[in-house]
């Protein structure tokens, strides 16, 4: 046992060795302005990956921000390349120690912090399949690359081991071709 327990750890701490810092992102440009990004109509485009790397799924997402200095809001419509459709409204709100966000798949509140280009976002989604419900770890990293488009990557994890990725890219709209999914 002495010598299986290192064995049983090295794969955990090398994981969380993976995770970036975001502090090494402070005194990146252009900043990310909360209000400014996530104020209109946004288009996202991903992938979601298995443990292994391998696509598994892809999707097209519609979303609609409303922004203040404290607060923002994000309407989302996701379509993903099965035809399953999902929604999802995101409230944060400014605290003390950067953001809380809230939405009706997420298990108790997401933390959130905006940090020169990028907002880094943890949370745990409930997700829900024919044949049971489960709970990932969320680990978002949101990277604004110009003044219009941003690139994301998602770890997600359970029990502290990877078993996903999400990668995206989200463009501000800015006429009325964004990429329209029905609202129902």
């Amino acid at each position: 046992m002495r010598v299986l327990l290192p064995l049983l750890l090295l794969p955990v701490l090398l994981l969380s060795a993976c995770s970036s810092d975001p502090a090494l992102y402070r005194d990146n440009t252009p900043v990310l302005d909360h209000q400014t990004f996530f104020s209109g109509d946004l288009c996202a485009w991903g992938t979601v990956h298995d443990y292994s790397g391998n696509v598994t799924r892809r999707f097209v997402a519609d979303i609609k921000g409303t922004a203040t200095a404290t607060t923002f809001e994000l309407d989302e419509i996701f379509l993903f390349d099965d035809g399953e459709k999902q929604y999802r409204l995101w409230k944060f709100n400014k605290t003390a120690n950067g953001w809380e966000g809230r939405a009706g798949d997420v298990v108790g509140v997401a933390e959130g912090q905006f940090i020169g280009n990028m907002m880094a976002l943890k949370y745990d989604l409930q997700i829900t399949s024919e044949e049971s419900e489960i709970i990932i770890g969320m680990d978002d990293e949101l990277h604004l690359v110009d003044e219009n488009n941003m690139m994301g990557k998602t770890v997600m994890t359970k029990f502290g081991i990877t078993v996903g990725e999400i990668n995206l890219i989200m463009q501000k709209q800015l006429n009325d071709s964004a990429c329209r999914l029905e609202r129902d």
